[in-house]
């Protein structure tokens, strides 16, 4: 994920890209990350912010109540396309995974495709639900130098906040600087 210093995912508003917050070496970081994994999996409002897709991943996974996408979207344009939906809606021409509990859709994605690693690209709804499961082993973040200010912009991880004794804790495993960005690797502290 890429944040500004108060914590804010979009530049703009709800349901824009997040592209302009990072700069290039941030962009290629996430690529690298991609590409490093057997599949991606991000929610139904970043695929419709994100008007093309420059990542060479292998699996691809958007989490869709409804179901209801432009499936001529670039992330559509490979065999190894899913949605993770219980719609009855899905295109024949694109896989289905028939749920969208984030424990479930990973449960499939290794027991079904063999996926062993997965880059959870976000929204901050969606990333929130996997935080909710305790299914993120690392995180990445990039900080952006870069104030957006909103209390209904969104962050990293959205949803029905955890009780102040069911906080996850995370440690810091690496912390580099690039210019004025700042990139963090945090594992889950078992």
């Amino acid at each position: 994920m890429i944040s500004t210093l108060d914590g804010k995912i979009v530049p703009g508003v709800r349901g824009e890209s997040a592209s302009s917050l990072g700069s290039s070496v941030d962009h290629e970081v996430m690529k690298m990350l991609a590409e490093k994994c057997d599949a991606v999996i991000l929610g139904a409002g970043t695929v419709r912010a994100v008007k093309s897709w420059g990542f060479a991943s292998g699996i691809r996974v958007v989490i869709s109540e409804s179901g209801r996408l432009d499936y001529n979207h670039p992330f559509f344009s490979s065999p190894s396309a899913y949605v993770a939906s219980t719609s009855s809606e899905i295109p024949k021409s694109v896989g289905q995974i028939s749920t969208t509990k984030p424990s479930e859709i990973l449960g499939e994605l290794r027991n079904k495709l063999g996926v062993n690693r997965c880059l959870l690209l976000g929204g901050g709804v969606t990333n929130a639900s996997f935080f909710a499961e305790d299914l993120v082993d690392e995180f990445f973040l990039t900080i952006a130098p870069k104030v957006k200010m909103g209390a209904d912009t969104p962050t990293a991880a959205e949803g029905e906040p955890l009780p102040e004794s069911s906080l996850l804790e995370f440690q810091l495993l690496e912390s580099h600087s690039v210019g004025n960005e700042v990139f963090l690797r945090y594992v889950r502290k078992r």
